[in-house]
């Protein structure tokens, strides 16, 4: 059984605080289910675990991978850039892109300014 390690993010969160790291009683591990009955199916609270930092799939359907989101996020920029440019559409706008890393911890952008 695979899954994917979480917690609730910072934003989310209903409180004013400064956010803080985890606690692991707040993370959670979501294996792909609809509701906690079905998980409890599949997995037993106190099940050992271990971590993995490569692609993977979960329950051959969903796609896992640490930074997924900042990954996909690129390349959907990325592609929509290249299919701008190859469609040779004349804009009266200047188009931008900009790719962020880190963003729960502070934010590092990393920004092209690109013109088309």
């Amino acid at each position: 059984m695979k899954g994917v390690v979480g917690n609730v993010a910072p934003h989310l969160m209903k409180e004013d605080k400064e956010p803080k790291a985890p606690r692991i009683h707040d993370l959670f591990i979501d294996i792909g289910v609809g509701d906690q009955k079905e998980a409890q199916k599949l997995v037993q609270v106190g099940d050992p675990i271990t971590l993995s930092d490569e692609f993977d799939l979960l329950r051959n359907v969903w796609r896992s991978r640490g930074a997924f989101d900042n990954r996909i996020g690129t390349f959907a920029v990325i592609e929509a850039l290249r299919l701008l440019k190859e469609s040779k559409a004349r804009l009266e706008a200047e188009v931008c892109a900009v790719s962020n890393v880190q963003e729960e911890v502070g934010l590092l952008a990393r920004a092209k300014l690109l013109i088309l």
